[in-house]
């Protein structure tokens, strides 16, 4: 009984080619090839060197190699920590009965539902700690010999079954380290403004700045922060204006120059708006 995949470059019928763990390998695995089916390889332990089309790198636990069709590999274990691994492959047939050759993270893409950030987009792919369990428990599932008469039927809902948890896996790695990305560019950007209040700041300035959208950096600046770009800038300004009231002998009109304010006129209006009363007052009744 056939499996359909639908995606958007077509329908296609899953084939399982093979699925295997194997334990304690040392030496040459096998020569540089390609074939036309999806190799997906999970380091468990041990260490090798995996030459990925041409891109050579060093196999260590808990990375996961995810190769397309016709891509040339070879392995080779280590002879001083040898290399367990598990590995599963399967074809996708296009309705004329051809191996596709759509690249593996087009796949994982379709699945997740998302685009994956570039730094996630490529193999091998580090699992992080937390999600090593979750990986070769997808493997150990999708290689696992079923008895029943259904069992070609499992064999391909358990690949497709692999595919969906390594979407997700991607997924949230992708996440993370989108989060990571947004929380640096904003303490960047913090400082950034931190150093200019001085001078007008405008919301194009600032996007420039971190090399985003003005829309984008708002939801970012508002996720990280709880306030917009806008909101931030003047409660720092109020709250250095309110410092320099109460601890220097600063004019005003000089006071609203050191933070970027039009003029003494605007910058008496603002803090009047945020505060209740003119800068004036608010330095009298602070210094009693």
């Amino acid at each position: 009984m056939d499996i359909y995949v639908r995606l958007r470059t077509g329908t296609y019928t899953i084939q399982p080619v093979a699925g295997r763990y194997v334990e304690n390998r040392t030496g040459f695995i096998n020569r540089m090839h390609s074939h036309p089916v999806y190799h997906l390889m999970y380091i468990a332990g041990g260490e090798g060197t995996f030459d990925v089309n041409h891109s050579v790198t060093r196999a260590a636990t808990g990375m996961l190699y995810m190769i397309s069709p016709n891509e040339p590999h070879r392995f080779e274990a280590s002879q001083d920590r040898p290399m367990s691994n598990y590995a599963a492959t399967f074809v996708l047939r296009d309705e004329d009965g051809k191996p596709a050759d759509i690249p593996f993270f087009d796949l994982i893409e379709e699945y997740a539902g998302t685009p994956l950030p570039a730094s996630v987009r490529r193999s091998p792919c580090s699992i992080p700690t937390y999600l090593q369990h979750e990986v070769a428990e997808g493997f150990r599932q999708a290689i696992e010999q079923g008895e029943s008469p259904s069992r070609d039927v499992d064999t391909k809902l358990r690949i497709i079954g692999l595919i969906f948890r390594l979407a997700d896996v991607m997924s949230r790695i992708g996440r993370a380290q989108s989060g990571r990305s947004q929380r640096s560019a904003v303490a960047k950007l913090l400082q950034f403004i931190e150093t200019n209040l001085h001078r007008p700041l405008t919301l194009e300035e600032l996007a420039d700045h971190i090399h985003v959208t003005p829309n984008y950096l708002c939801r970012m600046f508002k996720r990280e922060t709880g306030a917009s770009p806008r909101q931030y800038v003047q409660r720092l300004r109020m709250e250095k204006a309110m410092e320099r009231l109460v601890y220097t002998e600063e004019t005003v009109y000089a006071i609203a120059e050191q933070l970027g304010y039009e003029n003494a006129s605007y910058f008496s209006r603002v803090f009047r708006a945020e505060q209740g009363v003119p800068p004036s007052v608010f330095r009298a009744l602070e210094k009693g």
